[in-house]
């Protein structure tokens, strides 16, 4: 699946080419998923003096810092993976991306409504961005799948004709003897 250097495996002869919406989406994952980890360690670190939700408790404060941390890593490593060429699929993080992505535009609104500029500004940003990568990700889904299969029967054929090689340089070998 992969070209030994970290890329999608390249398309040598006939077969579908790697979907670009998956490699946008998964740009877009990169850029957010770092966005909620930074958004975590604000979160965690100044306890109450930036939280764009109504104003919690640190416990609270500490909770929506671990869950963005969590967020943030799994996004991140699904956009490597998407720009790579090395995710399974991209229908669980695509409408995972949706759901918070939709979630943050709900606490834009609530945040906008209390003045807090701010984070209203951080929250729509991710808000939007993460709803915008779910929607490519599920829009690239059948291009994707169709290139996944492709590449698992060109590396079984490979597979099969190393077999076949090795197979055929033991019988040389043996018949030498």
């Amino acid at each position: 699946m992969s070209d030994g250097r970290g890329g999608p495996a390249p398309n040598f002869g006939p077969g579908p080419a790697y979907p670009r919406l998956v490699t946008i989406g998964g740009v877009v994952w990169i850029i957010f998923g770092g966005l909620l980890l930074l958004y975590s360690l604000m979160m965690l670190w100044l306890r109450g003096d930036w939280i764009p939700y109504p104003r919690l408790g640190e416990s609270e404060n500490v909770w929506w810092g671990i869950t963005s941390a969590g967020l943030g890593a799994i996004f991140l490593t699904q956009g490597i993976g998407g720009v790579r060429g090395t995710v399974v699929g991209t229908l669980g993080t695509g409408l995972l991306s949706i759901v918070f992505g939709l979630l943050f535009l709900w606490a834009w609104a609530t945040v906008t409504q209390e003045g807090r500029l701010l984070p209203a500004g951080v929250l729509a940003l991710v808000g939007v961005g993460l709803l915008g990568a779910g929607l490519l990700a599920l829009g690239g889904r059948s291009d994707f799948n169709r290139w996944h299969k492709a590449q698992r029967l060109r590396a079984n054929r490979e597979e099969r004709r190393a077999e076949q090689l090795a197979a055929a340089d033991v019988g040389r070998h043996h018949g030498s003897s």
